[in-house]
């Protein structure tokens, strides 16, 4: 992994800097799957979409602000011209993801179905974080705050869709509604049956935990 410059970003509300970090490279070696979807990539850190100003607090998504420039880099790659650049942008707040709190505000505040759908996976991945470290309790301790996002996001996915049909089996065996993930996972392509058979297996268990799954062998 070899990081890219910093693109300086304006934000929307108060038009204050903030530093956007980039990647030149990255790979997927060492990688993470897990049952809901998410992927834990120690050399793929996935960026920011959406983050919070740390000037003014407002709430905004990465690619409704303007970009004023880049700064840094990797040294062998980085255009020295770079480097004269106004001292706020070296010295201006990083963008961040949202945290719980953020993605639920974000949640309230959003007008666009395929934004609102990001939000709700995001906020379901960032609520099964403690799920993944087996020293944590997991997520059960925001139970009503997990149940209505998952609830809400099954509500979005649409059957006829393999990867959200798959999302969808996922969504209702973490709610405990085992039989009706099942079923949903009868009939999926081919090339999505290794997961589909894993998830399958928890929910004929009574497994509502998010889990982690094996890559199929070569």
């Amino acid at each position: 992994m070899l990081p890219g410059p910093d693109q300086i970003i304006a934000c929307p509300k108060c038009n204050r800097p903030l530093r956007c970090h980039t990647l030149a490279s990255g790979n997927t070696f060492g990688a993470v799957l897990w049952s809901d979807g998410k992927q834990v990539a120690p050399m793929l850190p996935e960026m920011p979409v959406v983050s919070k100003c740390g000037h003014c607090s407002a709430i905004f998504w990465v690619e409704d602000a303007e970009t004023l420039g880049e700064h840094g880099g990797y040294a062998p790659f980085r255009d020295k011209s770079a480097d004269q650049v106004p001292e706020d942008w070296k010295i201006c707040p990083v963008v961040e993801h949202l945290d719980t709190q953020g993605l639920v505000e974000a949640i309230d505040m959003v007008n666009s179905v395929d934004r609102l759908r990001y939000l709700r996976v995001r906020l379901w991945h960032t609520l099964n974080t403690p799920c993944r470290d087996p020293k944590s309790p997991g997520n059960f301790d925001m139970p009503e705050l997990f149940g209505r996002n998952l609830e809400a996001l099954a509500g979005m996915l649409d059957e006829t869709d393999e990867q959200e049909r798959l999302m969808k089996a996922e969504c209702f065996r973490e709610l405990g509604r085992h039989s009706e993930a099942i079923w949903l996972l009868a009939d999926v392509a081919d090339n999505m049956k290794w997961v589909a058979a894993q998830i399958e297996s928890l929910a004929k268990v009574g497994n509502s935990k998010v889990s982690r799954l094996a890559y199929p062998s070569n």
